[in-house]
């Protein structure tokens, strides 16, 4: 009875849904018509654009396209106005300056301007210079002539305009033009002073560069307001460009015939600040002496503490003058020293430290402490005559050049210190015992025992003597700006027998090209390589099906055809009989380069590396630098790799080879600075532009070097010779060829046989050599 009851429940549950469903479909099918009735007159093109496009943003009740009537168009307008949005601010390339001084706005200290005549400037303006130039920042020479005089010294600027009157004008024009932003303080004074310029440097240090600096060494009166360009006028940087803007009002008012009194005003006018002797504490002291100052004489007339002395009429009482200040600057210097060393010896004890601790002298740096037993820094032993040991690899050798000149020095001033303090009792017969030592924080110390004769006793008695030689203080040289963008011209001579290890360089090249892009693209011009081939003279030349360099040639043409379009070329010489000097060899490309090259003299064994070509364009400078690096050359494969594979890139370790400080084969250089060295020996050595003038060259012992060809040459030519890590080379089977000259034969014989292996490596050789021939 249950189940039949809730059958009939269920029925009736399912017909009640049924129904509701049909009844909701019924009524959406008729209202359809309404809604599209009602929706189709929001769409005619008269509607605003702002309310349709609002009616779109809620389509959520109407259909994704909507069908418009037969006799309605509907064209759709877009609003571009403002679109797209362009950025408020637009991003600048920033371009940074060279030098970091010109981006933070670093100036240098002081600017000396020395206002001299054409017929003062060979004397007294030569005698200022040498006196001056080394110490300060800048100085310059403006003279009252356009055409130079005939002097050996830069900075002297002339004026085309010859009116005495306005020379001063002139003047400041053209330092407010060319160095107002490059120094902190101008100087301005004429050549009839003498400077003591370090005493000036020391007085403007203490003067603070924010405050306007208007200082004169000499008042033409006590109520004047100018000073005197005789006794020197100090200007800071911001009274300068406040003149800088006022030259023309000075121009105009220029009415005195005195220099003093014209600049004067103009500096007054232009800053509103009068002139004064002292500032901040600080004094500018001139002192005026008669016309005929007899230094000599009347040195009690001289004031220790003046910085400027006139007038001074001849460049020999300037040199008196700077003999006599240096001399008083000496003592004062003596006797700071000695109270500084009084205060260091008593102070020493209440620090709690050993008096043995003190160095000596007595606050000079103390020697460096070795961590271990490698830094422990040698004493050499030398006598009049020899220097033991010579190196690491040699025994003894000479005591002549710098070195000797250098123990002549320190052992004369020994024996005058001895014999001074002995009261001359004591007459120098012989040198016992010498030692130095070179501490890279302390100097070079010597310890000598030197043996004398007394002059009372008639004995020969023995004084040890210790000299300190301490290092100054540390100058930056400055050097031309470099970069690692320059292009290189490698040079590689290759004979008949480097044939494989040119191939082997040559894919080197080529890798390095094609995984580095930006070296070696036409455009970028990064490197060259340019292939020397020296024949033999029986050798078959070219076009011959017999060239020895046929293979390599065709290699090259294919590459430099190529898509790649490797940057490369070779030159064919042929020599008779020895192998082309090195010289000789350069003299015949010097018309397949450029005149502003940049040449590396390579070697067919090198490990062509990018870093150690970066290394070549930093440290070779155009008129100042060539570069003569040290490699590290492999010791023979057969011994150093008797119990391993030889590796396929050489590793710097000192069982697998040595920095070869006798190999000067690889030399870089710059075109131009050979041609200016070649010139030189043009007379001696004549030049080489045929294969045919090579024998000239060769024949003559005496040629130098391509090394020292620029040490002779060419003074102003720094030569860098020093171990390059990054030059590396594969060790040469067959480097020492008869075609070498007689001397080069002799060094690479010499060289060959240090090459073969350390020392502990030749010694177990030898041994097991002994034990395999006792067996």
């Amino acid at each position: 009875m249950s189940t039949i009851l809730f059958c009939k429940l269920q029925r009736r549950q399912n017909a009640i849904f049924f129904v509701g469903l049909c009844a909701g479909v019924s009524v959406c099918l008729f209202l359809t018509p309404v809604l599209d009735e009602i929706s189709c007159p929001l769409l005619p093109g008269n509607q605003n654009p702002e309310s349709r496009a609002s009616h779109y943003s809620q389509g959520r009740s109407l259909r994704s396209q909507l069908t418009l009537s037969n006799n309605e168009d509907f064209e759709p307008r877009i609003n571009l106005d403002g679109k797209p949005k362009k950025a408020q601010k637009v991003p600048q390339n920033i371009v940074r300056p060279r030098f970091f001084s010109s981006e933070l706005g670093l100036r240098q200290k002081i600017f000396i301007g020395v206002m001299t005549t054409t017929s003062t400037i060979n004397s007294r303006g030569v005698a200022i210079n040498k006196t001056m130039a080394h110490l300060v920042d800048k100085v310059m020479f403006f003279n009252n002539g356009i055409n130079p005089p005939s002097v050996n010294l830069t900075g002297i600027i002339g004026f085309s305009d010859s009116r005495k009157i306005l020379k001063p004008f002139h003047v400041l024009k053209y330092i407010a033009d060319n160095y107002i932003d490059k120094f902190d303080y101008f100087f301005l004074i004429k050549d009839d002073s003498y400077i003591r310029a370090y005493d000036l440097i020391e007085t403007v240090k203490k003067i603070s560069v924010s405050e306007d600096v208007h200082l004169g060494g000499f008042m033409r009166d006590k109520e004047s307001a100018f000073c005197s360009l005789d006794g020197g006028i100090l200007l800071s940087n911001s009274v300068m460009q406040k003149v800088a803007e006022g030259l023309d009002w000075c121009v105009r008012n220029a009415f005195s015939d005195n220099d003093d009194d014209n600049i004067g005003r103009c500096i007054v006018h232009s800053s509103g600040l009068p002139c004064t002797s002292t500032l901040q504490g600080q004094c500018l002291r001139s002192q005026k002496v008669n016309d005929d100052l007899k230094v000599d004489i009347n040195l009690a007339q001289l004031n220790t503490d003046s910085l400027v002395v006139f007038p001074v009429n001849d460049a020999t009482t300037i040199y008196k003058l700077h003999k006599y200040f240096c001399q008083v600057e000496f003592e004062e210097l003596k006797k700071a020293i000695a109270s500084l060393q009084s205060a260091i010896v008593e102070m020493h004890p209440a620090i709690g430290e050993d008096s043995d601790a003190l160095s000596w002298p007595v606050g000079s740096q103390p020697a460096s402490k070795p961590q271990n037993r490698f830094d422990v820094l040698q004493w050499d032993f030398f006598t009049e005559s020899n220097l033991y040991p010579e190196s690491d690899f040699g025994n003894v050798k000479d005591l002549t050049g710098a070195d000797g000149e250098d123990v002549k020095r320190v052992m004369n001033a020994s024996i005058s210190h001895m014999t001074q303090k002995y009261n001359e009792k004591l007459q120098y017969r012989r040198l016992v015992n010498g030692y130095r030592r070179y501490d890279p924080v302390r100097g070079m110390d010597y310890i000598l025992d030197l043996a004398f004769r007394d002059m009372d006793t008639g004995l020969e008695v023995l004084k040890r003597v210790e000299v300190a030689k301490l290092l100054g203080q540390v100058e930056v040289v400055t050097m031309p700006y470099v970069t690692e963008n320059s292009r290189i011209h490698l040079i590689l001579p290759i004979e008949a027998y480097q044939i494989e290890d040119a191939a082997r360089f040559i894919k080197e090249y080529t890798d390095l090209c094609t995984t580095s892009k930006v070296v070696c693209t036409e455009r970028q011009d990064k490197m060259f390589l340019l292939l020397v081939l020296l024949y033999d003279p029986m050798a078959p030349g070219k076009g011959d099906h017999r060239d020895v360099f046929g293979g390599l040639k065709s290699n090259i043409q294919s590459m430099v055809q190529s898509q790649d379009s490797m940057p490369m070329a070779w030159l064919s010489i042929k020599s008779k009989g020895q192998r082309p000097h090195d010289i000789a060899i350069v003299d015949l490309t010097l018309r397949k380069l450029p005149q502003d090259a940049m040449i590396l003299i390579c070697s067919s064994t090198m490990n062509l590396r990018q870093d150690f070509l970066n290394r070549v364009r930093m440290n070779t400078i155009l008129h100042k630098q060539v570069f003569s690096p040290v490699p590290f050359v492999e010791y023979h494969p057969d011994i150093v790799y008797q119990d391993s594979e030889r590796p396929k890139e050489l590793d710097i370790n000192k069982k697998y080879g040595h920095f070869d400080s006798t190999n000067y084969n690889h030399l870089s250089f710059y075109l131009k600075d050979y041609v200016a060295a070649r010139s030189k020996l043009d007379g001696k050595f004549p030049l080489v532009r045929q294969d045919r003038d090579i024998p000239i060259l060769n024949k003559d012992s005496q040629i130098p070097s391509l090394l020292s060809m620029f040490i002779q040459g060419l003074d102003e030519i720094h030569v860098l010779r020093a171990v390059e890590p990054c030059l590396r080379l594969w060790y040469p089977q067959d480097q020492c060829q008869p075609s070498l000259g007689p001397n080069q034969y002799l060094e690479c014989q010499a060289s060959k046989a240090k090459g073969l292996g350390t020392r502990a490596q030749l010694a177990g050789l030898i041994l097991q050599n002994l034990e395999e021939k006792s067996r």
